[in-house]
This record gives C-alpha cells, sequence and structure tokens, in this order.
C-alpha cells in the first residue's frame, strides 16, 4: 500500500492525529480504487512520527474470486456469494522498538452448494484467528548458535531442534 508504485491504485486521506502509548501517531485513510490483488479494501495506518514506525494497521476488505477460477467452481455447483475478512496488527514499544502486540484476523465466508434436482445447500463459516505476544525478555537473552539458524538451503528436517520444557 506504502509502495510508491502502488500509490495509484488507492486513495489517500490524512486524518486527525491520535495518541498511542503517549506517542504521537499520523493517521493514513486509505481505499482501493478498484481490485487490487483480487480484492478491495479498505483502512487505516498508524505511524510514530518520532521513528516513522507503522505501528497499527486495521482492515476490512472482500475478496474477488479471480475469472479463471470461476467456471470450475460453476462446473462443481458452487456458487460464493461473498469473502469479506477484517485484519488488524498492532505493536508496542519495547526499549525503543517496536515489537508485536498482537494479529487479528476475521474471515467470513458465505458459499452454495448447487444440485440439479435437489434443494441448495447454503453454509456460512466464521474463521478467527488472534496471535498475542504478551511478554519479552529484554534482559539475559541467549544468542541462538549460529549452528541452529535457519538455513533455506538445507531440509526442515535437519534443522529443528528440541526445546527443554517445550512440547507440541
Amino acid at each position: 500500500i506504502l509502495d510508491s508504485t502502488s500509490h495509484r491504485k488507492f486513495e489517500f486521506t490524512y486524518l486527525p492525529e491520535t495518541e498511542y502509548m503517549g506517542r504521537i501517531l499520523t493517521v493514513i485513510s486509505y481505499k482501493s480504487k478498484g481490485k487490487v490483488d483480487d480484492r478491495r479494501f479498505n483502512g487505516k495506518i498508524y505511524i510514530d512520527q518520532d521513528s516513522y514506525a507503522v505501528v497499527w494497521i486495521k482492515e476490512d476488505g472482500r475478496l474477488i474470486i479471480p475469472l479463471l477460477i470461476r467456471p470450475i467452481l460453476f462446473a462443481l455447483g458452487i456458487e460464493l456469494n461473498s469473502i469479506s475478512y477484517a485484519m488488524e496488527l498492532k505493536m508496542r514499544p519495547i526499549i525503543n522498538r517496536w515489537y508485536p502486540q498482537f494479529t487479528h484476523w476475521d474471515v467470513i465466508i458465505d458459499i452454495k452448494k448447487k444440485h440439479l434436482f435437489g434443494k441448495n445447500e447454503k453454509a456460512k463459516f466464521r474463521i478467527k484467528q488472534e496471535l498475542q505476544t504478551p511478554e519479552f525478555f529484554t534482559q539475559d537473552v541467549l544468542k541462538i548458535p549460529e549452528s541452529k539458524l535457519f538455513d533455506s538451503e538445507k531440509k526442515m528436517s535437519e534443522q529443528v531442534f528440541p526445546i527443554p520444557g517445550v512440547t507440541w
């Protein structure tokens, strides 16, 4: 959204400044002018005036089914009436750096299965996801040994190490 190559795809509006955790934030509202990455959406970006960090994003939108997928869904007798979503990402400052505080996704899918000689089936799904990071440790932090850092050249199975006290 803030990439200069995609500015023409959005309408931007500056909103009144707000305060968050004792810091003054610039608020920018955005709305897609049309379809962007198979969706139409709008939202707000909150930027810390001191560090220029994006500290909060709120977004609502609707996914648009690509033209190539529609005939396949039609052949299967599936009609997607709407796929809408809401997303929020919030950061918090710890020792002059911004870290994720929480991420929230809410997706609603309205679907219909059509039957040629029977009654159509309708369903509405709601999927929610939330990730919270309640604590960050900033003292006595141990550096990850070089041998245990992720290497994209190696297989994933060779890079999974047990963590004492953590079970899956």
